[in-house]
């Protein structure tokens, strides 16, 4: 128990930690980029309006620039005064006519003076549209804003105006001190979300923890009780499954073996469902093989005789591993067989087996499969397609292989009106040297190292090349050539094939 409360505090403030520094990391960036933004606005803000301010001075003064000195001064001194004035961020207007003479000033005794320039300017890089002749630049904390001047297109002088950025530099001290108090705020109401949310994952992972452990000591009992419907809801559901199982399975064994002899037993349970031998038909071969990619798998297939010349061949890939899905095998097998005896009409039988098991069949649990029934008097195939990959049939007479495309829903997904609506039945002639082959997607999604997967036309092929080869043969091919193509012995996922080929014509 030590342990395992370890494990969790650990994991838990790792799961914290983490969201805590997305947390952090997300306030930072978007402070940042806010603060910057607001800067700039600011900024660009403050400049448009001082440049607009200074340009109304000089559009104000080109009238009187040109009177005689002693009446300019009338009207430029005045007018800086009413600049000063309404405008708490001008610290100095200077308008000087185009020989540099001061003719208006904040200071009286500069008038009618020559205008020193400023020698320590330095040019501001600010996103303002400029027009020809004016400049703006800074000189310690002070915006310097020149304007020319212009009467009748031409410069008659300038302005020179010098505003303080104190005002500027104090709201966006205010901005960035506002962002700061949000963004602390954010990041402390997102790690105690944080350390919330962890909680509320670690959790129910620690009820799986928990029962698994139950379970590996031997307490086939042991149930996660988790109601949610998410991620972790799903786990919890698919344990219990899972322990329920195990539970129907170790009841079925004696003395509680090993997990690994009960797997064994599965399989040879899982083999023997298998047709052991095949019929004996003049004119007729007929092979299938099936491997699992675990120890027991969801595949099968049967054929059957069911009299008066008539042959029953089956092929399901239902949803589901291991012992779970050796149950489903064996319900499914013989109520399929059961159906099959009673109707000649494939489409008949899927459909009375769908009516009987999907109200009582286990919830996400499906089945895709094909009932096909051969006729060997007159050599007709009639099959129906639940959902299944579509079959292939190689004529002689031409060498070509194709798939037979056919409607309908997969077993135990949908309701008997739903399900009915959409199974087809296909009826095919065969002749001598024909074959029709059964697979399951393990075949064609068998996939290389490489990840490309074998695919239809691949197997399409294949059964084209090899035709004229004895039917087991044929099948054994396939089945190497998948082997060879993935590079690997084991397989991602079952594997079922069978079929049968009308080799001559019978009497």
């Amino acid at each position: 128990m030590k342990n395992i409360f370890k494990r969790w505090f650990s994991f838990r403030m790792e799961t914290a930690a983490l969201f805590s520094l997305s947390v952090i990391i997300s306030a930072i960036i978007l402070g940042t980029y806010t603060l910057q933004n607001t800067k700039a606005i600011l900024k660009k803000e403050f400049t448009m309006r001082t440049l607009a301010q200074t340009r109304g001075v000089a559009a104000t003064a080109a009238g009187a620039i040109l009177l005689p000195k002693s009446e300019s001064i009338l009207t430029l001194y005045p007018l800086c005064i009413d600049v000063m004035e309404n405008n708490p961020d001008c610290k100095d207007v200077i308008i000087i006519d185009r020989n540099g003479i001061i003719r208006g000033s904040l200071i009286a005794t500069e008038l009618n003076k020559e205008f020193k320039a400023f020698e320590n300017i330095k040019k501001v890089d600010e996103d303002v549209k400029l027009n020809e002749g004016e400049t703006i630049g800074t000189i310690e904390n002070d915006l310097i804003v020149i304007t020319p001047i212009v009467k009748s297109g031409i410069t008659v002088g300038q302005v020179r105006a010098t505003y303080s950025t104190s005002s500027l530099k104090e709201t966006i001290t205010s901005v960035r001190n506002t962002i700061l108090i949000l963004a602390s705020i954010a990041v402390i109401i997102g790690l105690l979300s944080s350390f919330s949310l962890s909680q509320r994952i670690v959790s129910p992972i620690m009820k799986v923890v928990r029962a698994a452990k139950e379970l590996g000591s031997g307490n086939l009992e042991a149930r996660v009780d988790i109601k949610s419907k998410n991620e972790l809801g799903t786990l919890a559901r698919s344990f219990n499954e899972m322990a329920i199982q195990l539970h129907l399975a170790q009841k079925e064994l004696l003395e509680r073996e090993l997990i690994k002899k009960e797997f064994e037993v599965a399989r040879d349970i899982q083999q023997s469902l298998l047709p052991q031998k095949f019929p004996q038909l003049a004119g007729l071969e007929i092979y299938g093989i099936c491997k699992s990619a675990y120890t027991v798998g969801g595949d099968f297939f049967d054929v059957m005789e069911l009299g008066a010349g008539h042959l029953g061949i089956i092929i399901v890939d239902i949803s589901g591993k291991g012992i779970s899905g050796l149950l489903a095998v064996t319900l499914v097998r013989g109520l399929i067989r059961s159906q099959a005896r009673r109707y000649l009409k494939p489409k008949k039988v899927l459909s009375e087996t769908n009516h009987l098991i999907t109200p009582d069949f286990q919830k996400k649990r499906f089945a895709t499969a094909i009932y096909g029934l051969y006729h060997h008097p007159t050599r007709t195939f009639t099959f129906a397609n639940s959902g299944h990959t579509f079959p292939i049939i190689y004529r002689k007479e031409t060498g070509e292989a194709k798939t037979i495309k056919s409607n309908g829903r997969p077993l135990f997904l949908f309701s008997p009106d739903m399900y009915d609506e959409r199974l087809e039945e296909v009826r095919i002639k065969l002749n001598p040297g024909d074959e029709i082959l059964l697979y399951t997607d393990g075949v064609t999604e068998a996939t290389s190292k490489g990840g490309e997967e074998f695919g239809e036309s691949r197997l399409v092929n294949i059964i084209r090349v090899i035709a004229n080869l004895p039917f087991k043969e044929q099948i054994e091919k396939i089945f190497n050539e998948i082997k060879e193509f993935t590079g690997n012995d084991s397989l991602s996922d079952d594997l079922t094939i069978v079929g049968f080929k009308q080799t001559v014509k019978q009497k």
